[in-house]
């Protein structure tokens, strides 16, 4: 830096802010249907999802398809099962929080008849 004789250079400092920074994923389960269960006609599928600051959606998935989305608890949606293939499918969900954390649940193995 130069410096002019006489002149002081201005310097200037923002105000602080407070960060708060989310590292924390949601938990999520799939509570229905029970693993080894077998569904004919349809199904409802149920997870619980809980996270510190607030879970925004839970994501259903058979395999690598998404079954459907719901973003209120009780997490929960209707899964017709008519047009599905019969045999062993499994089952996942993963839950999302407001920092963009997500969570993948446990696998759940149900049969289709």
């Amino acid at each position: 830096m130069t410096l002019v004789r006489g002149l002081v250079p201005i310097v200037t400092q923002s105000a602080s802010r407070t960060v708060s920074v989310d590292n924390t994923a949601p938990t999520v389960a799939i509570t229905s249907p029970a693993n080894g269960a077998s569904l004919f006609l349809s199904a409802t599928l149920q997870a619980s999802a809980s996270d510190n600051a607030g879970v925004t959606q839970v994501v259903f998935y058979d395999g690598g398809n998404v079954i459907g989305t719901d973003t209120s608890a009780p997490y929960s949606l209707s899964w017709n099962v008519l047009g599905v293939s019969k045999g062993t499918h499994t089952l996942t969900a993963r839950a999302y929080d407001v920092a963009g954390n997500v969570t993948l649940s446990a696998p759940v193995s149900v049969k289709v008849l």
